[in-house]
């Protein structure tokens, strides 16, 4: 992480969504709609953003979607906008969404990534993920869809 950094993690609300539509527009050709994370924040899963709290209105640097039942947590959407990407904010998210799940009784975290996306699955792999299993025709694609792997970790590493 930038050692200037001071970041923050505090909930999504529903004010903050029309900046997180523009960083999941800037970051992903096939993004969430808006409906989908009005559901997340109002049906009470854990959606946190991540903000340098240096900056006078408190920019968001990046925001997580996780469910957690069951004694699993499933991490729905993790994202990083393009101008922080590089700088340890994903991983600061990912501890704080690990803290998170282990808080509410999780055993295991699963996502899950688009083969292509080499980028995630090596963040991923980097954190202790591991694939677990496979979801076909689960992400629209430029031409047709493309399976998911499933990934796993102990939330308790």
């Amino acid at each position: 992480m930038r050692r200037d950094l001071s970041l923050v993690i505090r909930a999504m609300r529903a004010a903050d969504l029309s900046e997180v539509i523009a960083i999941e527009q800037s970051v992903y050709e096939f993004p969430w709609p808006r409906r989908a994370f009005e559901h997340c924040v109002r049906s009470g899963y854990h959606c946190v953003l991540v903000c340098e709290d240096a900056q006078p209105e408190e920019a968001i640097c990046g925001y997580a979607v996780m469910d957690v039942q069951l004694r699993q947590a499933h991490i729905c959407n993790v994202s990083v906008g393009k101008a922080w990407q590089g700088q340890g904010v994903g991983q600061f998210l990912m501890r704080a969404l690990m803290g998170h799940a282990r808080m509410r009784g999780a055993a295991r975290a699963y996502l899950e990534v688009r083969p292509s996306n080499h980028a995630a699955r090596a963040f991923y792999d980097q954190l202790g993920f591991r694939q677990v299993g496979l979801k076909r025709d689960y992400y629209r694609a430029q031409v047709g869809v493309e399976d998911a792997y499933v990934y796993q970790r102990t939330v308790g590493l």
